[in-house]
């Protein structure tokens, strides 16, 4: 959740202030915010979810509470680049 965040501040579908609500909202009930799994297995098991076709990762971004935008495609090459940026 807060990747995805990141990810639409990074492309313009939010301010940094959501994206900083959403990362402490997240830190303060103790919900996982980082995770240990290399950011390269992570990207190949996307290419398995649901929302992904033709090769193409597809994701849901939160644009203000309460509100995203869906069918974002994003990179492997951009999440890699923003992989340690949000940890």
């Amino acid at each position: 959740m807060v990747g995805e965040a990141f990810l639409a501040f990074k492309k313009g579908y939010c301010s940094y202030r959501l994206f900083s609500e959403i990362k402490d909202l997240v830190e303060k009930y103790h919900l996982p915010s980082k995770s240990d799994v290399p950011v390269n297995k992570v990207v190949k098991s996307l290419f398995f979810d649901k929302k992904s076709k033709g090769g193409k990762i597809s994701f849901v971004l939160p644009v203000r509470i309460g509100a995203v935008k869906t069918g974002i495609e994003i990179t492997p090459d951009e999440i890699i680049s923003n992989w340690e940026k949000w940890l």
